[in-house]
């Protein structure tokens, strides 16, 4: 399978190595992670199109596609044509327990690779382009996961429905969100909706979503509503602002976010073509620390620091100047 990673990793190779220093702040860089929604290996693994009387699979082979591929026993698929949604959803998982692996999905009528209400599923390595609705659909989930994957130019639907057109639509509890890109969709890249809880949200680029044809002006890279517990790090939005566009945000939360979430290192670049200006700063477009700012915020913990160093080590030497029954200012005491 082809995997089209490069400008994630791109991105990611030359942003964050380099902003590192910048985008962690000194109080914030032992941070624990958890470790959630570890992806099972003891699963039955089936190739769809080559493994004959898989268990609980609907669909169909036409053209060298496979076709509204419906899964519904566990199990870990990967698929030996690419996969398109002819009538409904390209692929579907109904049960809990089913890894989705390196699939290439090339159209839906609707949405790319959906799952709502399971636990334990898994979307990995998996490529989603051309889809009518969401790339990825991925709704109150828990323990699952979605890592490594690309939703490029979904959205587009040509029956002018006037949402949900987004690279990734997902919500739950316990979801890992990590090492995804999302591309030139039509409207939200990202959308963490309508809650998230105790989930990881980590090393993703959101870029493009220029929307041509549609008249949404609010576009953005990011919108999470969080329901608290989250860690949402180092994440990169790269989202050119259309010139006559000034309410397109890189990032915004669609609630406040809650004392319990970790928000650090995130990279929410402001681009401008050079016929542009930038847009009027927003509540929303400021919620997060820019890296300036996450600087400055370094540069006062390292100075605190060190004044508190230097206040310890000369109430030190004034101590051990008394003992020795010596002024301070040098002479000998009368």
């Amino acid at each position: 399978m082809i995997r089209h990673h490069s400008l994630r990793r791109a991105l990611l190779a030359a942003l964050l190595p380099a902003m590192a220093g910048i985008l962690l702040p000194l109080h914030a860089r032992a941070q624990t992670v958890p470790e959630i929604a570890p992806v099972p290996t003891n699963l039955t693994k089936y190739n769809v199109g080559v493994t004959p009387n898989i268990p609980g699979i609907g669909g169909l082979i036409s053209n060298d596609e496979l076709h509204n591929v419906v899964i519904t026993e566990p199990g870990e698929y990967t698929f030996a044509y690419p996969v398109r949604g002819v009538t409904t959803n390209a692929i579907s998982v109904k049960s809990d327990d089913v890894i989705i692996r390196e699939a290439q999905v090339v159209g839906s009528l609707i949405d790319g690779i959906k799952s709502a209400g399971y636990t334990n599923v898994h979307f990995i390595d998996c490529n989603v382009r051309d889809c009518d609705l969401q790339g990825f659909a991925f709704h109150s989930m828990t323990d699952s996961s979605i890592s490594g994957c690309t939703a490029t130019n979904n959205g587009y639907n040509p029956n002018g429905l006037d949402k949900f057109y987004h690279g990734y639509y997902f919500s739950g509890d316990r979801i890992r969100f990590e090492d995804n890109t999302a591309t030139d969709n039509a409207d939200n890249g990202i959308q963490a909706y309508p809650y998230v809880r105790e989930c990881v949200i980590r090393n993703n680029v959101s870029q493009g979503h220029d929307g041509p044809g549609h008249n949404r002006p609010d576009r953005t890279g990011y919108v999470i509503n969080t329901a608290g517990d989250n860690f949402i790090l180092t994440n990169i939005a790269h989202e050119p602002f259309e010139a006559n566009n000034t309410e397109k945000w890189k990032f915004r939360w669609s609630g406040p976010p809650e004392d319990t979430d970790i928000v650090i290192g995130n990279y929410w670049q402001r681009l401008m073509p050079s016929s542009g200006s930038a847009p009027p700063a927003t509540e929303e477009d400021d919620s997060l620390p820019t890296a300036e700012e996450d600087q400055a915020e370094a540069d006062t913990d390292q100075e605190a620091a060190e004044k508190k160093k230097k206040r310890k080590k000369n109430r030190s030497g004034k101590r051990a100047k008394k003992k020795r029954g010596i002024r301070a200012r040098g002479g000998p005491r009368r």
